[in-house]
This record gives structure tokens, C-alpha cells and sequence, in this order.
């Protein structure tokens, strides 16, 4: 999350320790413009003398008009321009998880207009599969100290300044130690992930950037393309990034050109795919005109690449099961949800295999329900089992020191049994964080350094 970008004298870098990837084009201006009111809006603004959002929530057409303040006749100029049902914007994102709404927040403090594509129907939406538990340290407070937001996740989560770790072994013994640290910079914040998106959600949307950011949900991008500027000179060799994005609610498509793309859509990235080739493509043509000239060419491609590297959780698998709030143990234990929980377990003669385990993470909220993970080898035998009525016998045998037909209703564990979970995959991030796409800049801008994206031109990727 740690996304830094940089503004001098027209000259426009990124770098990234997140996995994002994304494409800069250097013809940066100042801009302000409306937020639709409605997050799940694919259009965005239009330059009208007043702009307006057209929106769909549940199959209603909402239009909004507005402006939040006077616009001159030249800021009318600069708001965002459609031309043959192409949209062109300063920032594009893609991705609406913490990297994305992040980097919609730095890019806006500097007065940039940010729209920002979810193909989720939230962004703040949880998986029932997944353990979304974030453990916030201090490289994550540099951005929320940044903001003013350390303050909140304080209200929001649990702090590890005083926590509670409980263990329950099948015997019923449990073994209770509070952990505290002094030291603030080592203080961690745990909350799940819904709570902190949510929390980022709110700055794009309602807080002092709503007005320069467009969340645009139900979205997803589906081509990524370089085309020749129309506006650059006869050689051609320039190049702008058009981005086909679709509202899978309700099928619409919408074409954007921004000066700078960003991909913080995960390990399956169409932006990272789409640099992977663009830089494929520029080797292959670096390669021929260093043959032509009798040089040896560079190639970059591969600095798009993900580097892995060795853990002991890579390829364990993992899922979760949904529990009471402060579920209570056979003996009256209560493993309060702001407390950190191990059950230990024990082979179960059933399936056979290794102890099981199971690890709850703190959660502040006391009145709703929490998670435990269970997290095995990717050949453990319990991942075979695919029924309630086995996964009752499984967990009763290897957790004993619990009644799990009283903690967990059978539709519950149906599910959880039915689930096929996730597996851990390596560490990785991308070598190359950045592309350039186009060396030309607008009429009174200043050229991009080169020096400052690392040579590497003007993509950005993390």
C-alpha cells in the first residue's frame, strides 16, 4: 500500500510496493470534477456546463446534476472530455481493494481526477471463504498517518497495545497470557477488511476527495490496448492506452483513455498481462533495429515478470469457518472476539492424517460472529471430506473441547464442508513497476523524466 507518486514541474514518476501494476502517459493537468452519486455509475462525467453522472441502481435510471464549485470558462475546458463515446481522464484505476482506493487518495490530495473500477458490487464486500482479517503495522500507518486515519482504525480494531491469546487444547485446558507492547512503533491494528475498506471507501466517496474521484462499481476492465495518438506527431511512434470497461449489471461498455493507468487488481492482472505483451512486443522491435544497426538489443519484458520467493505457507490450503460471536467452549470458556484463539487439535481416526488446528483472529465487534481458519497441508485427508454429517464426526474427534453442533448450524458446516477454500501462494511482486507509453507531451508540459520512472518509461507496476 505503500504507493508514493511524485509531481515536479510536469515531470511524473510512480513507484509501488503493492501489486500493482500501471500505465503513466506524461500529459498530466489539474482538474476537478463531480462524483456520480451512485458508485455502481460506468459513465463518467461529461464536459457540459454542468456535469452530470447517469447512473443504474436496481434496474432505476438515477441522474445527477451539479457542481460543487463555479467552474471558469477554461476549468470547463478541462473537465473530463468525451469524444466518440471515448472518455478521457487523468488516472484510471483498476481495482477497488486498499492498493486502489490508496492510490485514488494520493492521486486526488495532488488534485488529480481518479475514476476507480470494482467488478465487485461493493468494495467493501466479504468472501464467507476467506479469512479477510487485515493485521495493519507500522509500514501500513505511514499511509494512515498520512491521512489521519490511525486514529480510526484504533475506534475500528483491536491494537495489540494490550491483547488477550487464549489456547484450548482437547483436554479442555486453557492456557490465557495477555500480550503488550509499549513500543507504538510495533503497535499492530487487526480489523477485517470490510471495516477498513469501508473506512478508505468513505474518504473517496463522502470525504475531501469525493469531489475529484469516481468509484465506479459492478465494473471490470476487458481490453487493454495501446493506439496510436491522434494527436501525435506524423511519425506515429506515440501511443496512447485505451481501457474497455463493462458494467456486468448492465452490460454497458465505455471506452477511457487516461494519462495514467494503474493496476491493482491482484495476481491475475489484465494490466500486468497487457505490459507483459506491450513489452514483448517493443523487445521484438528493439531487437530488429539493434540487428539492423549491428547492436544487441536490451530486452524488458521480463522485468514484468512476478519474482517468487520460498515460504513455508506457499501452496497450504485454507478455509473458513463462520462461528457465533464469542462462541463458548464445552467447560463455559467464552473466546471473546477480541481475542486472539488457537484450538488445538488432534488426529482424527475418521481421516486420519496430521492434528488438526484451527485460529481465530481478533475482531472488535463483540456482537457479531467470527471466523476460524483451518489451514493444512494441501494433501490432508479432512479436504476430501465434502459433507456435514462427516465434517460433524471429523471436528468432534479432533476438538473435543467443543460442541460443534451447538456452535455451528448444520447449513453452516454444510457449506463449509461443500467449500473448496484457497491455498497460500508464494510471496512475489512484479520486477518492473512502470512503462512509459508515450515520450510526447502536451502542448506546454514538460517531458517526463526518464531518470525518475527508473528509465523504464511510463506503465506503472508493482
Amino acid at each position: 500500500m505503500n504507493l508514493q507518486l511524485q509531481a515536479q514541474r510536469g515531470q511524473y514518476c510512480s513507484t509501488s510496493h503493492t501489486a500493482a501494476v500501471g500505465v503513466l502517459h506524461p500529459t498530466h493537468r489539474r482538474y476537478q470534477c463531480m462524483r456520480s452519486t451512485n458508485s455502481s455509475s460506468l459513465h463518467l462525467p461529461a464536459s457540459n456546463s454542468a456535469v452530470m453522472g447517469i447512473s443504474i441502481r436496481k434496474s432505476r435510471i438515477c441522474v445527477s446534476t451539479g457542481s460543487s464549485r463555479p467552474l471558469t470558462s477554461t476549468q470547463e475546458d478541462q473537465q473530463s472530455a468525451t469524444h466518440g463515446h471515448v472518455v478521457h481522464t487523468d488516472a484510471l484505476i483498476i481495482g477497488g481493494g486498499p492498493a486502489g482506493l490508496a492510490a485514488a487518495m494520493m492521486l486526488a490530495k495532488r488534485g488529480w481526477r481518479v475514476t476507480v473500477a470494482e467488478r465487485q458490487a461493493e468494495v467493501s464486500y466479504a468472501d464467507p471463504d476467506r479469512s479477510y482479517v487485515y493485521a495493519i503495522d507500522g509500514r501500513g500507518r505511514v499511509f494512515t498517518d498520512a491521512f489521519g486515519l490511525t486514529g480510526k482504525l484504533a475506534d475500528a480494531g483491536v491494537d495489540t497495545k494490550a491483547v488477550e491469546v487464549n489456547r484450548v487444547f482437547p483436554s479442555g485446558k486453557v492456557v490465557s497470557a495477555r500480550q503488550s507492547i509499549k513500543d507504538e512503533a510495533r503497535v499492530v491494528y487487526w480489523l477485517p477488511r470490510m471495516n477498513f475498506v469501508s473506512l478508505l471507501e468513505h474518504c473517496v466517496t463522502e470525504g475531501d476527495f469525493a469531489p475529484y474521484v469516481t468509484l465506479a462499481t459492478n465494473t471490470e476492465a476487458t481490453d487493454i490496448r495501446r493506439l496510436p495518438n491522434s494527436s501525435s506527431s506524423s511519425s506515429g511512434k506515440a501511443k496512447q492506452v485505451q481501457v474497455t470497461l463493462r458494467n456486468s449489471v448492465t452490460s454497458e461498455t465505455q471506452r477511457v483513455v487516461p494519462k495514467l493507468l494503474l493496476g491493482c487488481d491482484g495476481m491475475k492482472s489484465l494490466v500486468r498481462h497487457s505490459l507483459l505483451e506491450w513489452a514483448a512486443e517493443d523487445d521484438t522491435m528493439g531487437a530488429s533495429s539493434a540487428a539492423a544497426h549491428g547492436s544487441s538489443g536490451s530486452g524488458s519484458s521480463s522485468k514484468f515478470s512476478m519474482a517468487e520467493y520460498p515460504s513455508l505457507s506457499t501452496d497450504l490450503r485454507f478455509k473458513v469457518l463462520q462461528l457465533l460471536p464469542n462462541p463458548a467452549m464445552k467447560d463455559g470458556t467464552v473466546l471473546r472476539n477480541p481475542s486472539f484463539c488457537l484450538l488445538a487439535g488432534r488426529k482424527s481416526k475418521s481421516i486420519g492424517g496430521p492434528p488438526l488446528r484451527l485460529g481465530l483472529l481478533p475482531i472488535k465487534d463483540e456482537s457479531v460472529g467470527r471466523t476460524a481458519n483451518l489451514i493444512t497441508l494441501p494433501d490432508h485427508p479432512v479436504w476430501r471430506v465434502s459433507d456435514a454429517a462427516t465434517l460433524y464426526k471429523v471436528f468432534e474427534e479432533a476438538f473435543p473441547q467443543a460442541d460443534w453442533r451447538a456452535l455451528v448450524p448444520e447449513p453452516v458446516m454444510a457449506k463449509f464442508a461443500a467449500s473448496r477454500g484457497g491455498q497460500f501462494p508464494a510471496p512475489q511482486h512484479s520486477r518492473g513497476l512502470s512503462l512509459l507509453v508515450s515520450t510526447e507531451a502536451a502542448p506546454g508540459a514538460a517531458a517526463p523524466d526518464a531518470a525518475a520512472i527508473k528509465g523504464t518509461g511510463g506503465a506503472a507496476a508493482g
